[in-house]
Parts: C-alpha cells; structure tokens; sequence
C-alpha cells in the first residue's frame, strides 16, 4: 500500500512538471539573442612597404623662457597676488615689499636737495654782492693808479685802493666757489634721491613678460632678503620638447630639421622643429640632447612626457594607420576581421610618423583592420565593408 502511494505521488510531480514547461513562456531553447546592428567601415589590408626608419627619443616638456623671480632688497613681504597656476601679463605687480627705511631714505635724499637749491639762492645773491664790489673796486683802484702815476695822490693812499681791489676780487672768487661747492651738493643730493627712489622702486616686482606662475616659495609676512627667490614663472605659449638620442642620429640632424614629436598626455600629434642640439655627448649614456620647438597647444604645460622621431634611412615595415589604432591608457588595440566580424586585438606599436604608427607585435601582412573604427564599436560586431 505505501509503495502505491509513492508511485502515484512521483507521476503527480512529473506531470506537473512538464505542464509547467508547457506553459505561456517559450522554451529557453527556443529564444533568441538580440542581433547586432552591422556597422559600415572602410578596411585596411596590412603590408610591408619600404618605410623610413625612425629613431625614437624621449624626453620633458619645458618652456622655452624661464625667470625666477627674487627680491633685491631686504623686507618684510607685504603682498603677493598671484599663486601657483595663474596667469600673468607683462607688467603685473607680483610681490609687493615693505621697507620704512628705504621710504625715509628718500624723503632724506629729497630733503637734502631742497636744501642744497635753498643755499644756492643764497649763494647766488652773495655772488652778485661780490661782483659789484669787486667792480667797484676795480674802478676804484683803475683811478687810482691813473692819478698816483700823476703824483697826485700817495703812495699811501695807493695802496689802500690796491689792497681793497684784491681783496673784492678775492671775495668774488670765494663767492663763486661757494657756488661750485653748493651746485656739486645739488648733483649728489639728486643721485642719492635717484638712488634711493630706484631702491625704492624694487619693493615692487612686476612680471618681465606675460605667463604662468609656476612656484611661489614665499608668504606675506616674512622676510625678503636680496636674491631670495620668490616666484618662478614661464613664458605662456612657447614650449620645447628636450629629448635624448642615441648619439649615432648625429648625423641625420640640423638645426630647423622638422621632427614628428607626440605627446600623449594632451592627445599631442604634431612637427617640431629642432632649435638646438647640445653641444656634448652623454659619456655614460652615449646620448644626445635635442631641444625641440613645439607647437602652441592650449593644454601644453612644463614637465609632460613626450616623444620624437629622427629618421635614420628606410627599412621594410609593417604600419598601422593612426586612425585605427584605440587607445586605453597605455594600451593600444585595433579592430581586426575574422570573416565579417571584429575583433578586438592588442598591439604593441613604435615609433609615430605621416599618421602611421610601426607595428611591433601583434599584426601580419595580410591582416584586415577597421582604418576608422567609431567610438561605438564593440568586439563581435558584424561589419560591412565599405567601398
């Protein structure tokens, strides 16, 4: 009896089981993945072809014109306007230091000239006393001698008149020489007030050209002293790249020489032009520096990373367009057929010149890839060709 009851209760749940399979739902067999929409895309075929052979050389970004900004004379900071990031245009007022006695300094110097022209007043007056006795004087004596030579007068008087023209003569010439002395103190009391206003004027650094604050190594409040840096600023707008080489791409370089230079960082591809090549060689590296004008870039900045290309004949190569290749991070991949569909694959890329990229590792010849893949694209889509 209990074996029945069993046997009726398993056939029950194998019933219901497949009437529940049976249901309004259909079958996990039977449904069907959503279809990918075909994407239509231009194909590259991948070849070796005669290429230049690049040498590549690496480097930092830096700008072209540099200052560091340091006081020149001894005070305490009273302002500094600006911080690290802003930028400033030629003329602005940086740092502004205070220095009470450099101010009394000039009010001495400005003083002491106003006194000097006051005693030249003086000096003046005198001078025009002096030279109307020593005229008098003069005319005096003049008749004089005229009526002693005519033994109308004697020697006596004669030589009072004598001893008085001297004497007028004498106090013009003091009375000159005041002036010279007086006039020589005019011309240093202004120097000392030239002087002091010019050291009156360094308590107010200005910018020497437009640009970007890069430090600022000082705080309103403390002390200034003659050379401490301040502030550092570079010129906005004119960048270099300084890469190293190894020293045989001496050869293939000159000054002016346009180079394919690359910067990642800010999506940066571009020609650079070769200003400067250093005049020695690395002798524990064998390498050599080239400083390499680039060109403007909003979101240019001192200390990027970036690369350069020197070419150095031709070899055979394998070359990727640059429009295929997606980057992620330091990942590089490129879209490659398998029939009609893509699949995504990494790469390891070289040197960058005429908007290829050298492959290293990770294509054949013969190979198709997408040349111009949208944002879009995901690994699997089907792909149409386009003509």
């Amino acid at each position: 009896m209990g074996n029945k009851t069993s046997l009726r209760f398993a056939a029950g749940a194998v019933l219901a089981v497949a009437l529940s399979g049976c249901g309004g739902g259909e079958p996990a067999s039977t449904r069907e993945t959503p279809r990918r929409e075909t994407v239509r895309a231009a194909v590259h075929v991948m070849s070796v072809r005669q290429a230049t052979a690049f040498v590549e050389g690496t480097g930092t970004v830096e700008a072209r014109t540099e200052a560091q900004i340091a006081a020149r004379v001894m005070g305490y900071i009273q302002s500094i306007p600006v911080r690290e990031g802003d930028r400033v245009s030629a003329g602005q007022m940086l740092v502004e230091i205070s220095a009470s006695e450099m101010q009394a300094a000039v009010a001495q110097a400005r003083a002491a000239g106003q006194e000097a022209r006051s005693a030249l007043a003086e000096v003046e007056s005198a001078i025009a006393a002096a030279e109307s006795q020593a005229k008098l004087a003069e005319a005096t004596f003049t008749r004089m001698d005229n009526l002693h030579q005519r033994k109308s007068i004697s020697d006596q008087e004669f030589d009072e008149a004598t001893a008085r023209n001297a004497a007028a003569q004498a106090a013009l010439r003091m009375a000159q020489a005041k002036r010279a002395q007086v006039n020589e103190k005019i011309q240093q009391a202004s120097a000392a007030q030239q002087a002091a206003e010019a050291q009156l004027s360094y308590l107010r650094i200005q910018a020497p050209f437009a640009g970007l604050v890069t430090a600022r190594m000082a705080e309103p409040g403390s002390l200034a002293s003659p050379g401490m840096p301040l502030l550092r600023i570079e010129q906005a707008g004119v960048h270099r790249l300084v890469a190293s080489f190894p020293e045989s791409i001496l050869s293939a370089v000159k000054l002016g020489q346009s180079l394919p230079v690359v910067i990642d960082a800010i999506g940066l591809r571009a020609e650079g032009t070769i200003a400067e090549i250093a005049p020695t060689v690395d002798a524990a590296t064998r390498t050599v520096a080239l400083k390499i004008s680039l060109p403007v870039h909003a979101s240019m900045r001192s200390g990027l990373f970036g690369k350069a290309s020197v070419p150095a004949g031709t070899r055979d190569s394998l070359r990727v367009p640059h429009s295929a290749v997606r980057e992620t991070g330091q990942l590089s991949s490129v879209f490659v057929l398998d029939g009609n569909v893509a699949r995504s694959r990494m790469v390891s890329l070289g040197d960058a010149a005429e908007g290829t990229r050298a492959v290293l590792s990770g294509l054949s010849a013969g190979d198709r890839i997408v040349s111009n893949p949208p944002m879009s694209m995901r690994d699997g889509d089907p792909v149409e060709v386009a003509q």
